[in-house]
């Protein structure tokens, strides 16, 4: 009996003394696990860390990002100024002239003094009841912006000619989807409108036009096409077209020179007010930039030095 609870003792004391070493063993494995999670984060972060260049660098581009335009240096007044470059001219402050004065036609006559008359005024309307003569103002212009409401029938077909040589064509194409050079606000068979903003026929529509007459240098050639832009009911149609060349109709092919106000008459009935047109400096023909020398003439060819026999 007493053999027997030595032995049950013995085992005990072992099986204490095994879960003691265990536990111990799980102690260390622990600490060393926590010694190795300590070392492997440690690590992680020395390698994350910004070199002290790049963090001069991150620096020194978050100042620049925060910079304002305001606080860009400046370019020099006249950096992009070009030789012989004409100064800017405020449109808006020359003045406006009523070129119909809503009246009577005075200031206006008959391209044809023998021709048929179908121009009336009524109420602040210049009218053309039927087939006749075209309108010509007195006034012959360069350069100028012109302002007109017209007002076409049901088929109507007219036109404004500026300087009495480029149609901007006038009729009830209302409604067409494709974009010719004989539709409202076109050049007549020259620049067709990049849209169709025509209203319908009976209403009054508005045509605002900016023109540049040609240019001639000293020979008299053509060095610079007549340019027009034309706004249609509000609606910018035709923006800085080269004109090439006189419409048909035109009163002369005297480009480069000034001209006049031309309502064509010898279609249909057309109404037109408000016509107001304002007068706009003359581009001019390039000079020469003041540092180019003149061409050097070539020399006279030398005389053969043959016998003369």
């Amino acid at each position: 009996m007493q053999r027997m609870m030595a032995v049950v003792l013995v085992i005990g004391l072992l099986l204490v003394g095994g879960s003691m070493a265990e536990a111990q063993s799980g102690k260390k494995t622990q600490q060393k696990s926590k010694q190795t999670g300590k070392t492997t984060k440690s690590s992680k972060s020395s390698q994350t860390k910004p070199k002290s260049g790049d963090s001069k660098a991150a620096t020194q581009k978050k100042g620049s990002d925060s910079q304002k335009p305001a606080d860009k240096p400046k370019p020099p007044a006249d950096s992009g100024k070009k030789a012989n470059q004409e100064p800017a001219v405020n449109y808006g402050s020359l003045p406006l002239t009523r070129l119909f004065n809503g009246t009577d036609l005075k200031g206006w006559k008959l391209r044809h003094a023998d021709g048929r008359n179908f121009w009336t005024v009524t109420d602040g309307v210049l009218a053309n009841t039927d087939r006749g003569t075209d309108l010509v103002s007195e006034e012959k212009f360069t350069d100028f912006e012109l302002h007109v409401e017209v007002r076409v029938p049901k088929g109507g077909n007219s036109g404004i000619y500026l300087q009495g040589r480029y149609e901007i064509q006038v009729g009830d194409t209302a409604g067409m989807t494709e974009l010719t050079n004989s539709m409202m606000g076109a050049i007549y068979s020259k620049i067709a409108p990049k849209m169709n903003a025509a209203k319908p026929a009976g209403e009054w529509q508005t045509v605002d036009v900016h023109f540049m007459q040609a240019v001639k240098d000293a020979s008299g050639a053509i060095i610079s096409k007549p340019m027009v832009t034309v706004i249609l009911n509000d609606e910018l149609i035709i923006d800085r077209g080269e004109i090439d060349g006189p419409t048909g109709g035109a009163l002369d092919a005297e480009e480069g020179t000034p001209g006049p106000i031309m309502l064509q008459g010898d279609h249909t009935a057309v109404e037109y007010r408000n016509i107001i047109i304002r007068k706009l400096p003359p581009r001019e023909a390039p000079k020469p930039d003041e540092d180019e020398e003149p061409p050097i003439p070539p020399k006279p060819a030398e005389k053969d030095k043959g016998d003369d026999g």
